[in-house]
């Protein structure tokens, strides 16, 4: 009786003993696993987000855009309702979250803050209508937006140490929007007498300012879907028999007529992918101005074809 006791004590040890070690085992596997899956989460590169396509020339549905910027968004968004209801799309909505002079750093500022700061201008029927005191994370989560931009300040654009809260701004749009693609508005360069003296108070030194930083800080940031070359686009212009007219009074903001337009074209090519020989809607105020649209159409298409350079007009 003794012996039959001890053998089963004995086999019941080795049990024992095996089934420890399986669990042992089991954890160690599970915390391999878990481990390996962890770093796989942290470390996982972001994919750049492609525009969408529209193939055989044909337009969304849709389009919804928010620009984060300043009154050089408000220049080039201007127009834009019109024209992608002119091209044909069905529901279009427009808005700007504006703030006079706006640069990197204040964005990053009222984003990290989370601050009530902006006037939300917003084009859903053809009227703009604003609303004051929007925090950006607001006009975010308003709507499931198609294009999100973000600029710099006119002034800096062309300077790369303005540059430090780029990729946080760029990060948190595309993290607090996952619907959207993140562009970035290329601003032109100052007109000739009002060039600031860090670019060596000539325009074409500002141009190629901006240029070098786009290529340097923007164009290689994976949250960055594409660039919205209006700066090139305005420089093309400029080359023509228009020359250094396409802005206002005040020598920095576009002018109601071709600059602007020309801007809002510019968005709308980039954005579609789509042609724009058969556009041919002009603002009712400057139909007696904007007569040449093939000038402008050239610029613009030179433009998206070659953004970080300017490309000689044919017309002079």
């Amino acid at each position: 009786m003794k012996r039959i006791l001890c053998l089963f004590l004995s086999v019941l040890m080795v049990l024992c003993l095996s089934a420890c070690k399986s669990q042992e085992n089991g954890a160690a596997s599970s915390s391999q696993s878990s481990g390996s899956s962890a770093v796989s989460s942290s470390t996982a590169a972001i994919t750049r987000k492609p525009l969408p396509q529209y193939p055989n020339g044909e337009l969304p549905k849709s389009l919804k855009i928010l620009a984060i910027g300043n009154s050089y968004s408000d220049d080039a968004t201007k127009y834009l309702w019109d024209i992608c209801k002119a091209a044909g799309i069905e529901e279009v909505v427009i808005a700007n979250m504006y703030i006079s002079g706006c640069s990197l750093d204040t964005h990053w500022e009222n984003i990290s803050g989370d601050i009530r700061a902006y006037t939300y201008y917003k084009n859903t029927d053809g009227e703009w209508n604003s609303k004051n005191r929007v925090k950006i994370s607001t006009a975010l989560s308003e709507q499931e937006w198609d294009i999100v931009t973000i600029q710099q300040a006119s002034w800096s654009s062309g300077m790369e140490s303005s540059y430090k809260h780029f990729d946080k701004i760029v990060k948190y749009i595309y993290e607090n929007e996952p619907t959207a693609n993140v562009m970035w508005h290329q601003t032109w360069a100052k007109c000739e007498g009002s060039v600031p003296a860090e670019y060596g108070s000539e325009q074409l030194k500002m141009y190629e300012a901006i240029v070098k930083t786009m290529q340097d800080k923007v164009e290689t940031s994976q949250y960055i879907s594409g660039i919205i070359p209006v700066g090139t686009a305005i420089q093309n212009m400029r080359s023509s028999y228009l020359g250094d007219t396409l802005h206002r009074d005040d020598v920095t903001h576009l002018s109601k007529d071709y600059g602007r337009y020309t801007a809002a074209m510019t968005w709308f090519a980039t954005i579609t992918g789509c042609a724009i020989d058969d556009i041919d809607w002009v603002p009712e105020a400057e139909k007696e101005k904007i007569t040449d649209l093939p000038l402008v159409r050239e610029a613009v298409t030179n433009a998206i074809k070659e953004p970080y350079k300017v490309t000689d007009s044919k017309y002079k």
